[in-house]
Protein backbone atom coordinates (compact mmCIF):
# COMPACT_ATOMS: atom_id res chain seq x y z
CA UNK A 1 0.00 0.00 0.00
CA UNK A 2 2.69 2.56 0.97
CA UNK A 3 4.75 1.62 -2.50
CA UNK A 4 1.26 2.86 -4.62
CA UNK A 5 0.79 5.68 -2.11
CA UNK A 6 3.76 7.15 -3.18
CA UNK A 7 3.91 6.32 -6.94
CA UNK A 8 0.74 8.47 -6.90
CA UNK A 9 -1.83 6.60 -6.15
CA UNK A 10 -4.35 8.08 -3.49
CA UNK A 11 -5.20 5.44 -0.17
CA UNK A 12 -8.87 4.67 -0.67
CA UNK A 13 -10.67 4.53 3.41
CA UNK A 14 -13.40 2.13 4.43
CA UNK A 15 -15.66 5.49 4.95
CA UNK A 16 -15.51 6.13 1.26
CA UNK A 17 -17.03 2.97 -0.14
CA UNK A 18 -19.73 2.67 2.58
CA UNK A 19 -22.04 5.36 0.50
CA UNK A 20 -22.20 2.45 -2.18
CA UNK A 21 -24.54 1.12 0.54
CA UNK A 22 -27.43 3.32 -0.47
CA UNK A 23 -27.87 1.43 -3.26
CA UNK A 24 -28.79 -1.45 -1.33
CA UNK A 25 -32.17 -1.21 -0.84
CA UNK A 26 -32.11 -1.04 -5.00
CA UNK A 27 -30.66 -4.10 -5.64
CA UNK A 28 -33.16 -6.06 -3.27
CA UNK A 29 -36.07 -4.86 -5.38
CA UNK A 30 -34.59 -5.52 -8.22
CA UNK A 31 -33.32 -9.14 -7.07
CA UNK A 32 -36.76 -9.49 -5.83
CA UNK A 33 -38.99 -8.62 -8.99
CA UNK A 34 -36.55 -10.55 -11.12
CA UNK A 35 -36.86 -13.97 -9.40
CA UNK A 36 -38.23 -16.23 -11.52
CA UNK A 37 -42.18 -16.49 -11.69
CA UNK A 38 -44.93 -17.37 -14.26
CA UNK A 39 -44.38 -13.90 -15.81
CA UNK A 40 -41.66 -12.53 -18.12
CA UNK A 41 -39.85 -9.98 -17.18
CA UNK A 42 -41.10 -6.61 -17.88
CA UNK A 43 -40.51 -3.15 -19.52
CA UNK A 44 -40.06 -1.62 -16.13
CA UNK A 45 -38.30 -4.80 -14.58
CA UNK A 46 -35.66 -3.96 -17.26
CA UNK A 47 -35.50 -0.42 -16.45
CA UNK A 48 -34.69 0.24 -13.03
CA UNK A 49 -30.88 -0.48 -13.77
CA UNK A 50 -30.39 2.61 -16.19
CA UNK A 51 -32.71 4.60 -14.03
CA UNK A 52 -31.03 4.09 -11.04
CA UNK A 53 -27.39 4.09 -13.31
CA UNK A 54 -28.82 7.48 -14.86
CA UNK A 55 -30.04 8.81 -10.98
CA UNK A 56 -26.56 7.47 -9.58
CA UNK A 57 -24.38 9.97 -12.85
CA UNK A 58 -26.37 13.06 -11.82
CA UNK A 59 -25.44 12.24 -8.31
CA UNK A 60 -22.17 12.28 -9.42
CA UNK A 61 -22.31 15.61 -11.12
CA UNK A 62 -23.97 17.08 -7.91
CA UNK A 63 -20.93 15.95 -5.84
CA UNK A 64 -18.45 17.32 -8.69
CA UNK A 65 -19.89 20.86 -8.95
CA UNK A 66 -20.11 20.83 -5.10
CA UNK A 67 -16.43 19.54 -4.25
CA UNK A 68 -14.80 20.04 -7.71
CA UNK A 69 -13.84 16.36 -7.63
CA UNK A 70 -14.68 13.31 -9.20
CA UNK A 71 -15.45 10.06 -6.66
CA UNK A 72 -13.38 8.04 -9.47
CA UNK A 73 -9.72 9.04 -10.31
CA UNK A 74 -10.58 7.82 -14.03
CA UNK A 75 -13.26 10.21 -14.82
CA UNK A 76 -10.98 12.65 -13.71
CA UNK A 77 -8.46 11.32 -16.20
CA UNK A 78 -10.67 11.19 -18.93
CA UNK A 79 -11.72 14.75 -18.42
CA UNK A 80 -8.35 16.07 -18.41
CA UNK A 81 -7.43 14.07 -21.35
CA UNK A 82 -10.08 14.16 -23.65
CA UNK A 83 -12.64 16.62 -22.33
CA UNK A 84 -15.97 16.81 -20.83
CA UNK A 85 -17.44 15.94 -24.11
CA UNK A 86 -15.29 12.42 -24.16
CA UNK A 87 -16.46 12.07 -20.39
CA UNK A 88 -19.98 12.50 -21.21
CA UNK A 89 -19.77 9.82 -23.96
CA UNK A 90 -17.98 7.50 -21.40
CA UNK A 91 -20.91 7.79 -18.94
CA UNK A 92 -23.47 7.77 -22.12
CA UNK A 93 -21.76 4.18 -22.93
CA UNK A 94 -21.80 2.52 -19.61
CA UNK A 95 -25.54 3.32 -19.09
CA UNK A 96 -26.32 2.04 -22.81
CA UNK A 97 -24.38 -1.16 -21.73
CA UNK A 98 -25.96 -1.83 -18.85
CA UNK A 99 -29.43 -1.16 -20.63
CA UNK A 100 -28.67 -3.37 -23.13
CA UNK A 101 -27.38 -6.03 -20.64
CA UNK A 102 -30.94 -5.60 -19.17
CA UNK A 103 -32.65 -6.01 -22.46
CA UNK A 104 -30.49 -9.14 -23.47
CA UNK A 105 -31.09 -10.83 -20.47
CA UNK A 106 -34.99 -9.92 -20.84
CA UNK A 107 -34.74 -11.61 -24.54
CA UNK A 108 -33.18 -14.26 -23.46
CA UNK A 109 -35.37 -14.84 -19.84
CA UNK A 110 -38.54 -15.29 -22.35
CA UNK A 111 -37.13 -17.12 -24.70
CA UNK A 112 -36.47 -19.97 -21.44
Amino acid sequence: RNSLAKNGFPFIHINQHLEHGFGAPFIFLFLIFLLPTSSTPTLLDVCIVPAYLTAYVIYLHFNWAATGHWPYPFIMDIEKDAGPVARTIVFVALTALFAGLGFLGQMLYCKV
